[in-house]
């Protein structure tokens, strides 16, 4: 008995192991990504669907670690956000970027009547649903994306620098600039996020680039938490720090993750995130 025991015991785990490897291998086509509206199916959200393929990350991050990051820890935040916003038919018409921006605050809480409990449950996982719809879409493949032959002169309005002016001012270049966000990525106490954002200048003329760090998945549209006001903006560019964007191929290393990782920066749709964030149009960044 025993014996019989084991073996289909045994045979239940290389039929689980076979199934993990089959959904691994399916997903080595190019996969369409869904555009802010079509982040809902029939009124509820879907896990954001990535780019390219779970493999296509590599070396800086393994199709793995693609899989359970997208399937699993980004699934459980879209099961929680659903959930939440079954008990509030309102919020079901906001954009996820409308939620982000306004939870927290006394005014929004207020007019839709959220519990405490419920608020904190749209903190965390609907940030996480916009954080990481927004991860995907700044990411392509490894030193795929040139900088110095990317971005261009052009300027998304008049009067509005150009993403390559305004990194040459603030940085000298975009190395430069990456190098200031691996080590904002660095500082982070536990898990969190490090971004390039986009905000008035306190001159309330024009614009300028900061990079700003947040704790677990607070972003810095979230007015209602970010009360230190030099951490606010929208953002352009971000980086995952939390463990299970990296543990499985870098331990506990952040800092070799973050430096395999600043070569998987699409700068096309940084260029493109910020002509959005200038035209205060913050939901096209997921598309």
């Amino acid at each position: 008995m025993a014996g019989q025991t084991r073996a289909l015991l045994a045979s239940q785990l290389a039929a689980a192991a076979l199934l993990v490897c089959a959904v691994l291998a399916s997903a080595t086509k190019r996969q369409p990504y869904p555009v802010e509206c079509q982040l809902k199916v029939n009124g509820t959200y879907a896990i954001p669907g990535l780019p390219l393929a779970y493999d296509a990350y590599m070396p800086a991050i393994d199709n793995e670690t693609m899989f359970l990051h997208s399937q699993r820890h980004v699934g459980a935040a879209v099961t929680s956000v659903n959930s939440v916003l079954a008990r509030y038919p309102e919020l079901r018409e906001l954009s996820l970027s409308e939620i982000v921006s306004q939870i927290g605050t006394r005014r929004f809480n207020r007019k839709y009547a959220i519990a405490a409990a419920d608020s904190t449950a749209l903190r965390n996982n609907a940030g996480s649903l916009w954080n990481h719809a927004h991860f995907w879409r700044i990411m392509t493949t490894f030193n795929s994306s040139n900088p110095a032959t990317v971005l261009t002169d052009a300027a998304p309005r008049a009067g509005v620098p150009s993403l390559k002016a305004a990194i040459a001012a603030k940085w000298g270049n975009a190395t430069a600039l990456l190098d200031s966000l691996r080590a904002t990525g660095a500082g982070v106490f536990g898990s969190g996020w490090a971004w390039l954002v986009v905000r008035p200048q306190e001159s309330g003329k024009g614009f300028e680039l900061a990079i700003v760090p947040s704790p677990n998945q607070d972003n810095p549209l979230m007015d209602g938490y970010t009360t230190d006001k030099t951490r606010r903006g929208v953002p352009i560019l971000g980086v995952d720090v939390w463990e299970h964007a990296y543990y499985l191929r870098y331990r506990n290393v952040r800092a070799s993750y973050l430096s395999s990782w600043v070569g998987l920066v699409d700068w096309a749709a940084v260029q493109r995130n910020y002509g959005f964030a200038v035209a205060g149009r913050v939901d096209a960044m997921l598309c």
